[in-house]
């Protein structure tokens, strides 16, 4: 056994009662984890634009922000 998993035996030997619950919910999500392929996090959206996206980008900089395309 790996002196980390050593560690962790004992810091669940010294952990309290009433912490037992809360931290084998946090190790069982942790195990369960490294099963599930990685997804994209909820925030991260995708930008779906048909071809003329960039031209009308230039539209925007040149006329609503005033700036050169």
């Amino acid at each position: 056994m790996s002196a980390t998993r050593e560690e962790l035996h004992h810091l669940v030997d010294e952990l309290d009662e009433d912490k037992v619950p809360g931290a084998a919910a946090l190790l069982r999500e942790l195990a369960t984890r490294r099963d599930k392929p990685r997804s994209r996090p909820p925030w991260v959206g995708t930008l779906h634009a048909g071809p003329d996206f960039a031209e009308r980008s230039e539209d925007i900089l040149r006329s609503e922000l005033g700036r050169p395309a």
